[in-house]
């Protein structure tokens, strides 16, 4: 099966890299060539985790939180030598080391305690607890902790508190809002010389030593999620509703074009986003779309000023180790000889034009834990312990990369089955016309989210895609196979539609007006999911509605056949990763209604004889000619008159046409057990309720052609109204003006 692509760039980058990562080890063994790292020195510095433990360093001193023993310890950086040991509890972030060599640490178990270190002597200069400790801290564990020469910032409740840096006395704090209500908390975050503060009605930014505000940014419940580097201003920020990193003005307020989306984690490790030259390099710990080994890493490019992507490369085994002004370092671990044996680590560099990393040199040795500290690799190998310190050169070299060492069981991909290499994000694919469609109209505007969720307001669309892998009990295929069987016991349907996948399971959901005659009028529903597995690869689509208030009316969804068309392309063009999927032959013809009339002006008058003075209320969705209704109620749960039309279309998941699409949905509706087969204008009529001397409810469910219509009425303490025969009336009106 030909592996296409429409992002042509991406491709010929990612297949080169999975080419150069094939060579192979023996007489051309690019380990002959490369040089090995130097080892500056070793120390016995123990007990720090790169992905855990917070670290900080200036030019001269490493600082860690340890584990063994419990706080923090310091390294001197010329020559390993374990410096002072501070014992602390619970060490929840560090501060930048600044000029006078303080640091702030932010510590206890509810990361409410505040200290000023000496880096060259270990004391404490002070220690307070802050002032507005809370929950509602903004980014990985809510830390945002900064230090200037005269102050230290941190983010607490709704706000950012200011301490002087000499005496520890508090401040004051900058805040937007009300202290002390919850909901008016929105997360905020210090730089160091700006505290930026989120509002409901702007994004504020103030001079952290002096205290003035230095600009005012207006838009919609702000927040500021996370800084990511100071020069640029890079923030992962909110505003208007829209989500992303950003660059910041400083000093004027303005928002740079939107860069990367908010970014993933895996446990308590944040991704990264870093400028390099001209570019912001977002590197995250796995691929978008629900790829399931680990191991994985992901590298995009945007460029500053425009926020495009220039480039991206998924990689199996790479480490990202930071980026400084000559570009991104990656790690891999690698078989220290040609005969698999042993470990060893490949350290690259990619720098800002490249299509693909050069190298940097390599270490004969077992390598867990890494941390980059200026031109030092920080190394913790195995047993007994300690850390090494190698010392990155400042060139690179054009060497070919030797593969990975396998990060799994030993085995081999099928030549049928579809691989992840030339391909980083497959939901990135779903077209902005697709999201559109769907009725995500801001989302569509926006890049591909990388948790492949599109959401706006109720709407919500999925689209997850799974490269499986072989292992050691199975072939790839087999294993998205067995896949499938779980997904099918959840109750989903099979549909035969070999131009989509191999196998496609469904769920269409769609129903027309109220689900019962009584006083819960309940929703209308056009939910759907569908499943298509291609060889290997599972797309995962599922796009639905949220449930809105009880009692109060609600807007109607899309129609049926809108989502289930939106839900397909999805599916589609998530598939076209690989190859573009054939026209469908099986797609149904439409029906000979496509557009209704307004239900309100029609039932007026009848509404008016039951039901007097309530105004009505358009439930249908803007834009929808298919799927419209109309309320006429008294109060958030009085008395009501609820019509529901849908012009059925053609269902794109099952082929099915527009006039077999509305039997099924009509037959699902089925009361013949209860109701009472209504004659008039219609195929089909059934009409359930009673008039019991306290309440007079009726429900009407006509089908006519392609036209689903329903009428409820619910009158409370108002016997002898007459509902039954003023549902089947505005059920003929209906039916009348729509054959006008």
């Amino acid at each position: 099966m030909p592996v296409t692509t429409g992002r042509t760039a991406l491709a010929s980058i990612a297949v080169a890299l999975t080419l150069t990562g094939l060579a192979a080890c023996g007489a051309d063994d690019p380990r002959d060539d490369a040089p090995v790292l130097e080892q500056a020195w070793t120390s016995e510095a123990t007990g720090w985790d790169a992905y855990k433990a917070p670290w900080v360093a200036d030019e001269e001193t490493w600082i860690y939180r340890s584990y063994e023993p419990n706080g923090l310890q310091a390294v001197d950086l010329s020559d390993g030598a374990v410096g002072w040991h501070l014992p602390m509890g619970e060490v929840c972030a560090l501060s930048e080391i600044n000029d006078a060599g303080l640091l702030g640490v932010q510590s206890g178990a509810d990361c409410a305690t505040l200290t000023v270190v000496d880096t060259a002597t270990g004391q404490e200069q002070w220690s307070e607890r802050v002032r507005f400790p809370a929950d509602t801290y903004p980014s990985a564990r809510g830390i945002s902790l900064a230090i200037t020469e005269e102050t230290l910032s941190v983010a607490t409740h709704c706000g950012i508190e200011r301490w002087s840096l000499d005496q520890g006395t508090f401040r004051g704090r900058f805040a937007e809002g009300t202290p002390g209500q919850r909901r008016y908390c929105l997360p905020s975050a210090t730089t160091g010389d700006i505290a930026l503060i989120a509002g409901r009605r702007s994004l504020s930014a103030y001079d952290v030593d002096s205290g003035e505000r230095l600009w005012r940014e207006p838009g919609a419940d702000a927040g500021v999620h996370r800084v990511y580097a100071e020069d640029p201003l890079l923030v992962d920020v909110s505003l208007d509703g829209t989500r992303g990193v950003r660059t910041v003005d400083a000093r004027g307020g303005s928002l740079g074009p939107l860069l990367g989306r908010p970014l993933p984690t895996i446990g308590e490790s944040p991704d990264i986003a870093a400028p390099l030259g001209e570019t912001v390099l977002g590197a995250y710990h796995s691929a978008a779309g629900g790829f399931e080994p680990a191991y994985r890493g992901v590298l995009r490019g945007w460029d500053l000023a425009t926020g495009e992507e220039d480039w991206s490369r998924l990689s199996t085994g790479d480490e990202y180790l930071g980026a400084d002004e000559t570009g991104a370092y990656l790690g891999r671990t690698i078989d220290s000889s040609d005969d698999g044996d042993g470990y060893a680590y490949w350290v690259m560099r990619w720098a800002e034009g490249d299509t693909e990393p050069q190298t940097v040199g390599w270490i004969d040795d077992q390598v867990l834990t890494t941390i980059r500290v200026g031109d030092l690799l920080l190394v913790e190998g195995g047993y007994p312990g300690g850390t090494t310190a190698y010392r990155l050169p400042d060139g690179a070299e054009d060497l070919p990369i030797p593969a990975g060492k396998d990060n799994y069981a030993a085995t081999e991909w099928a030549e049928e089955d579809l691989r992840d290499d030339p391909m980083v994000d497959p939901c990135a694919g779903v077209a902005p016309a697709t999201v559109r469609a769907l009725g995500l109209e801001h989302a569509s505007e926006l890049p591909a989210p990388l948790g492949c969720v599109w959401e706006e307001g109720e709407r919500r669309l999925s689209v997850q895609v799974t490269v499986n892998r072989p292992n050691e009990d199975a072939a790839a295929i087999d294993v998205a196979k067995q896949g499938m069987e779980e997904i099918r016991a959840t109750g989903l349907e099979e549909a035969e539609d070999p131009d989509l996948g191999d196998t496609v399971l469904y769920a269409a959901t769609a129903s027309v007006g109220s689900g019962e005659y009584d006083d819960i009028p309940h929703r209308t529903v056009t939910d759907a999911r569908l499943v298509v597995r291609r060889a290997n690869v599972v797309v995962d689509v599922t796009y639905g509605e949220g449930m809105g208030t009880y009692g109060r009316p609600r807007q109607l969804p899309l129609a049926g056949s809108v989502v289930q068309a939106g839900v397909r392309a999805a599916a589609e063009e998530a598939l076209a990763a690989w190859e573009e999927p054939g026209s469908d032959p099986t797609a149904g013809a439409d029906g000979a209604v496509t557009t209704l009339p307004d239900p309100c002006p029609i039932g007026a008058d009848q509404v008016e004889r039951v039901l007097p003075g309530t105004a009505a209320r358009d439930l249908t969705a803007p834009g929808e000619e298919r799927l419209r209704g109309c309320r006429w109620q008294r109060g958030a749960y009085g008395d009501f008159v609820q019509v529901t039309a849908a012009a059925i279309g053609p269902n794109a998941i099952t082929g099915a046409d527009a006039d077999a699409e509305a039997r099924r949905v009509f037959d699902a509706d089925d009361r013949s057990g209860l109701a009472r087969p209504v004659r008039g204008p219609w195929d089909q009529a059934w009409i359930q309720g009673e008039d019991n001397g306290y309440s007079d409810g009726w429900r009407l469910a006509v089908l006519k052609d392609n036209v689903m219509l329903v009428v409820q009425i619910n009158l409370t303490e108002q016997p002898g109204s007459d509902a039954r025969a003023a549902a089947i009336d505005i059920g003929r009106r209906y039916l009348a003006a729509i054959e006008r």
